[in-house]
């Protein structure tokens, strides 16, 4: 969940670490192993040691819960690691140290200082009238759990769906290595390109080699082999809203990753007219008073275009908040079609929707192991309405807030600062389980035979 950027926008920052690792809040590093404090070691230059205590002194006096550390032993630990650093580079590895000592579920992240990026031919313009440029990766648009294989999400337009890989496939190799060799960073990373100037080509010479099963007719696995060339394709999510039977509506609300006023609109605007087309159904249907809101596959991002978007089934007022421990709770609000962050507007809908059933209605939300930070945010956003039960499996374990920051050579850090908090004033820091526990069949997501909607299906029909 982003709270708030701070300093520079690291939008890019941000984008270049989602998008290499899976589950996404992986990309943190695994520590490196601190050396003996008692080894003797050649000094850091001035350059590098000033750079790592600008470093050290942020986290220190923001990390959420830096209550709980050693600090002293910590920052030995970490320059220790940088002795005979010749510059800010150098001490990357032991920020990384830092970084994953944080005991904040590796929700953290540090990225190195990227070269400039020049514009594209025709950059996109923002809101403020400035050129956006960024950097890109090309993959083949699919994303796989592991260790089991399973094909979870298969981006539309991208080159997976166009090779025919569909969701619930089960992965069994990976570049002829058998995915039980495999280990969850390198395998993730397998599925992504290097990264390019956002006006140039990917790679168009990498492919993936990907074996997998597919059940067939009867039940049977059949095993095929696919070559999938890497490409560009659009990383972007769009809701989905559709209305089954007795009259129940079902939203998926998708992870974004954009932090533009244009891309926060875009979502927002495309979740509620997915809802309103839901509620309204064809001339003569009742309005929708059941309602089921999947964050099964949303891995977190930027939770407020999400709020602004769901807002019309959340309700309004303060609906939850984080919690800093350093200052007075931060409010999440939602009015009238916008999402603030205590007075403050981050994300809204010019038109906002209003229920034709009102207040009146019943929620399901359907969570997963990958349901992370803003995808838990919407849990909680939830979480404290009498008329709501949650079904899945319990969340990844991140529902904290992070700030972006620059440090003085380009590097940054997306750094937990805060937990969340839902409507009832409860906090909350690690896995949410659901009330009612049930796995997913990814071969059916999202259909009535995902045993997870079929079991919200059942409650939904016994509420009146």
């Amino acid at each position: 969940m982003l709270l708030k950027m701070q300093t520079v926008s690291l939008s890019i920052l941000t984008l270049v670490a989602i998008s290499i690792l899976n589950p996404i809040h992986l990309h943190a590093a695994t520590p490196e192993a601190p050396p003996a404090l008692n080894k003797t070691s050649q000094s850091m230059d001035k350059v590098a040691q000033d750079f790592l205590d600008e470093v050290f002194t942020f986290v220190q006096e923001n990390a959420v819960f830096r209550h709980r550390l050693n600090w002293k032993r910590l920052r030995r630990e970490v320059f220790l690691m940088a002795a005979g650093a010749r510059g800010p580079a150098d001490t990357y590895p032991s920020i990384r140290h830092l970084v994953a000592s944080l005991e904040d579920n590796r929700h953290s992240a540090f990225f190195p200082a990227l070269p400039p990026v020049p514009p594209p031919p025709s950059p996109e313009t923002t809101d403020k009238g400035k050129p956006e440029t960024s950097r890109k990766q090309g993959g083949i648009g699919a994303f796989s759990l592991f260790p089991s294989g399973i094909v979870y999400e298969v981006l539309a337009g991208s080159p997976a769906e166009r090779a025919g890989l569909r969701i619930g496939d089960k992965i069994t190799a990976l570049n002829g290595r058998p995915t039980s060799a495999w280990v969850r960073d390198p395998f993730a990373r397998a599925f992504f390109g290097p990264m390019v100037e956002s006006n140039e080509p990917p790679d168009s010479d990498a492919v993936v080699s990907i074996t997998y099963q597919r059940p067939g007719g009867a039940g049977d696995l059949k095993s095929q082999m696919l070559m999938i060339p890497f490409g560009s394709y659009s990383k972007d999510r769009i809701p989905i809203a559709r209305r089954f039977p007795s009259e129940i509506g079902y939203v998926e609300a998708p992870m974004i990753l954009g932090q533009t006023q244009q891309a926060m609109t875009r979502y927002a605007e495309a979740m509620q007219q997915a809802i309103r087309a839901v509620d309204m159904g064809e001339p003569g249907e009742a309005p929708v008073r059941k309602w089921i809101i999947d964050v099964r596959r949303n891995q977190g991002g930027n939770s407020w275009p999400i709020l602004a978007g769901l807002g019309p089934l959340i309700g309004e007022g303060v609906i939850g908040g984080t919690d800093g421990r350093k200052v007075e709770r931060d409010e999440t609000r939602y009015e009238k079609g916008q999402a603030k962050l205590n007075d403050e507007v981050i994300a809204q809908v010019a038109s906002p929707y209003r229920l034709r059933a009102g207040k009146k209605i019943f929620v399901a939300v359907l969570t997963g192991s990958m349901t992370a930070s803003a995808g838990e945010a919407v849990v909680l956003w939830f979480r404290g309405l009498p008329n709501v039960r949650t079904f899945g499996e319990s969340t990844y374990g991140v529902p904290t807030a992070n700030i972006g920051h620059r440090f003085s050579d380009g590097s940054g850090m997306n750094l937990t600062v805060s937990v969340g908090v839902d409507r009832k004033g409860r906090n909350y820091a690690g896995p949410i389980p659901p009330d009612v526990p049930v796995m997913t069949e990814w071969t059916a997501y999202g259909t009535e035979a995902d045993p997870a909607v079929a079991a919200a299906i059942n409650w939904l029909q016994t509420r009146k």
